[in-house]
């Protein structure tokens, strides 16, 4: 290949074309079409017809094969792998037909009950040459392994399992999918003539799918050559809404063991109109057992809230079929909803369903014995009790509580969930500095002295947001700013400035320390539900939620003590809020505005 640009005009050479862009992507609203505009270069010696595709691959396969074996550690037949681990197999053949362009295979085994096993699935195709291994990247109840091109005939699958720390027994869960590519848009002109050296435009056009979701395919550059390449197009359908909201769904499969957040992650995006009063977002599966987290970003990009499947129950997690978000006066603008499924999985299915439901209703709330007016007087150190009630409209089990706060915003000094001080440099294992954010929070400030320089890299516990500290003199110092800054757990990593002369990076002691700018909290108010993000600013604040399964009822008494001089007069909200206690995140679900004046 040859590339004529600012460092020289190399003689033409070889059979490439050069693609601009490198990839094609769009967001939009559902049915509607993208354009997108292409240019082509030949780099080659000779002239060059060139005839673009759009491609993707069909949704219903062209053919398929789904079921379960048994897979008996004891008794099943063994080989010795490569790396001179003995393990123990059951085969299953399968036939692909002549025409596909992409071979699929998934398989599901007991994840949650072997929480340390792997089943592992490699593919043999008819001439028994070895076309596909999972290789998983840990344990989790799922594995994967696709082939582009595959040869037509019989195929055969060899599910194993190393007969060492890592082994399974019992059903594993297979479907294999044979499909071609079809159109995926229309190309203008559907071909060109290029002389060496040449370049030449073409219009791409790409409908989206009607229903919310991403969808993956490939502009292929055809030029009659063994070695035509493509590059991706992947575009994105919003989540349709009307003024009652709109739905979504997908599909969940499991990943392939991976380890870190999400083995399979999906994203839905919608836009939310100026002045709605809620924003309320369900998620249903149709199985239990699936720890599924989810992800509402707001349009400034701050993850506001996560929400899981799993209920907490005397200390025991239990995963269910639903998950639930509330989000009082959400912001206009694009939100993203970005789902994380996490082993280990049952193996009870290949494939599971979802659907969501987005909507604007307000979660039922009533107020009785609040002060509402500056004419209200309230005696100091005469305690008045106000009732919140409150039904849960969500599909999961929620802890609610009520966060008092004023109406003035003020720096507040954040305290430590782990040691502010530790000693660098921080070993493995050792906790770093974390602090939690409340929500209503609109900047947060982290620094870090010692004495003598250091860097501070600043993560939110979902690692991001992430600040990078200013150095000035033995101080870094970090600082986030966002109409809402993301509430939760926040964590400091400091470091030593090297160099050390050679040797090791000294012990050196570091301290930081965290404020939050936010709502302050009103110290003249508390709860029977007590406030989880009071422990923000004061580790022995009390926390006794009231927990409410989907539909049901109850009440919160709030207790006003006022204190200050007769003719102050106080201006506060209630935010009814929940928490869960798996994702240190919650909902901010309504306000509630309360004044008096302290007599």
């Amino acid at each position: 290949m040859s590339v004529q640009d600012a460092n020289g005009a190399p003689a033409p050479r070889g059979d490439g074309v050069l693609v601009s862009p490198t990839r094609l992507t769009a967001t939009a609203r559902p049915g509607s079409t993208q354009v997108f505009h292409v240019t082509v270069t030949n780099t080659g010696a000779d002239a060059r017809t060139v005839r673009p595709s759009a491609q993707t691959l069909e949704t219903a396969p062209l053919a398929g094969d789904s079921g379960a074996l048994d897979l008996p550690l004891a008794t099943a037949p063994t080989f010795v792998d490569g790396g001179g681990t003995t393990g123990a197999y059951e085969l299953h053949q399968f036939t692909v037909p002549a025409g596909t362009d992409r071979l699929d295979g998934d398989i599901a085994w007991d994840g949650k009950d072997q929480r340390n096993s792997r089943v592992r699935e490699t593919l043999f195709d008819p001439f028994g040459r070895l076309a596909a291994y999972s290789l998983p990247q840990g344990p989790g109840g799922a594995g994967h392994v696709d082939v582009h091109d595959p040869a037509p005939g019989t195929w055969t699958a060899v599910l194993w399992t190393q007969k060492n720390g890592t082994a399974y027994t019992g059903t594993v869960q297979f479907s294999f999918a044979s499909r071609r590519f079809v159109p995926a848009g229309a190309v203008a002109p559907a071909s060109r003539l290029l002389a060496p050296g040449a370049s030449g435009s073409f219009t791409v056009r790409v409908p989206l799918p009607a229903d919310a979701g991403d969808v993956s395919a490939r502009l292929a550059i055809g030029t009659g050559g063994d070695a035509d390449g493509s590059i991706p197009i992947t575009v994105r359908s919003l989540v349709a809404l009307g003024a009652a909201g709109g739905a979504f769904q997908g599909t969940l499969t499991g990943g392939n063991g991976r380890p870190v957040f999400g083995a399979q992650t999906l994203d839905f995006q919608f836009d939310v109109p100026r002045g709605r009063p809620s924003l309320g977002l369900a998620l249903q599966l149709r199985d239990p057992d699936y720890n599924l987290t989810g992800v509402l970003i707001d349009p400034a990009g701050e993850p506001v809230d996560e929400q899981s499947t799993g209920v907490v129950t005397g200390g025991t997690t239990a995963f269910g079929t639903g998950m639930q978000f509330f989000a009082r006066t959400p912001s206009a603008g694009r939100w993203t909803l970005v789902l994380a499924l996490n082993a280990p999985l049952s193996g009870a299915q290949v494939r599971e369903p979802f659907t969501g439901r987005i909507d604007f209703g307000s979660v039922p709330v009533s107020a009785s014995g609040l002060p509402d007016s500056a004419g209200v007087t309230l005696a100091a150190g005469q305690p008045v009790t106000a009732t919140i009630q409150v039904q849960n409209t969500g599909v999961r089990q929620k802890d609610f509580f009520v966060d008092a706060r004023l109406a003035n915003r003020s720096p507040q000094a954040l305290v430590g969930t782990t040691p502010l001080t530790v000693q660098l440099p921080l070993l493995a294992g050792q906790a770093a500095p974390t602090v939690v954010v409340p929500t209503d929070t609109d900047q947060l400030t982290i620094v870090a002295s010692a004495t003598a320089p250091v860097l501070m890299h600043v993560a939110h516990v979902l690692n991001g947001p992430q600040v990078e500290g200013l150095t000035i003199g033995d101080v870094s110092i970090a600082t986030h700013g966002a109409p809402e800054v993301a509430s939760g757990p926040w964590t400091a990593f400091p470091t030593e400035v090297g160099p050390f002369g050679g040797g090791p990076a000294p012990a050196l002691p570091v301290s930081v320390a965290a404020v939050a700018d936010t709502a302050a909290f009103d110290p003249a108010a508390s709860a029977s539900s007590g406030d989880v993000w009071r422990r923000a600013v004061d580790a022995s604040a009390a926390y006794t939620p009231l927990t409410l399964a989907p539909g049901a009822s109850g009440a919160i008494t709030v207790t006003f003590t006022p204190a200050g001089p007769a003719g102050t007069v106080v201006r506060g909200t209630l935010e009814l809020d929940t928490f869960d206690p798996l994702t240190s995140m919650g909902d901010e679900v309504v306000s509630i505005p309360y004044v008096y004046t302290v007599g």
